[in-house]
């Protein structure tokens, strides 16, 4: 579990484990540091579990009731950000896309894209920016849930396998689900290379998906921001000039 100290500090491999609590497997991938790159915590949306990291990430959390979310720090404007990015994260975690539960980070710098390196949202920038992170992000997550099972039933990682969800071995032919190995996951130690799927085998990737956010936009339920009201909000508009080169 990463150490709080003070102020700016290194990021280490292990800084990719944020915590285990309540049974849940949190992991931070990492996208690279920045010079500005604080706690991530006092950034993160309001959720159940303790989180506690210091990097610029995308974050999974796999909960003992076989939950995936995700959360990302790109804005979902129509193009399928949500859609896309929860694809490929899935790809190498080996789970159902659909079953990705997508959240939005606050605006933070700690979220950026690294393509930009800034939280933004443009030019197709969400996909380039984030495509093998975040793949690398599912591909270390598996891995580890990998070597949780082989621990369980004492055999070797190279005998166990993932998919849809869950890990089984060859030696006995035995499962487990992420769900089940979420809080061992956790402890396990970080891969620093791990495998992506190799291109002949994706299976999501590249392929047309129902967008997630097409449902909430026809039935209504849709959140924008011009639907946001909280306490004491206040607002602003931009005065122009009525006349064309004129002045305020």
């Amino acid at each position: 579990m990463a150490n709080k100290t003070e102020g700016k500090r290194e990021i280490s491999r292990r800084d990719f484990i944020a915590s285990s609590v309540a049974g849940a497997f949190i992991l931070t991938a990492k996208l690279g540091a920045t010079a500005e790159a604080q706690s991530a915590k006092q950034f993160l949306p309001p959720q159940k579990e303790a989180v506690e990291a210091a990097q610029l990430g995308t974050w999974l959390r796999i909960g003992t009731d076989e939950s995936v979310t995700m959360a990302i720090g790109a804005s979902e404007m129509g193009q399928g950000t949500m859609t896309g990015l929860a694809m490929l994260l899935a790809e190498d975690l080996m789970v159902d896309w659909t079953k990705v539960k997508v959240e939005s980070n606050r605006a933070s710098p700690s979220y950026g894209n690294p393509l930009y390196n800034s939280q933004m949202t443009v030019g197709s920038g969400s996909i380039r920016g984030y495509y093998l992170p975040l793949r690398k992000a599912g591909a270390t997550a598996r891995d580890m849930l990998i070597a949780a099972a082989a621990q369980v039933w004492n055999v070797s990682p190279t005998a166990c396998s993932a998919a849809n969800g869950r890990v089984s071995n060859s030696v006995n032919n035995e499962f487990l689900t992420y769900g089940q190995l979420a809080s061992l996951a956790a402890q396990m130690p970080v891969p620093a290379n791990p495998v992506l799927v190799p291109d002949a085998a994706l299976r999501y990737i590249g392929k047309d998906a129902a967008r997630f956010d097409i449902p909430a936009k026809i039935d209504g339920s849709a959140i924008y921001g011009m639907d946001v009201r909280l306490p004491d909000m206040v607002y602003a508009a931009v005065k122009h000039c009525p006349t064309f080169g004129g002045t305020l």
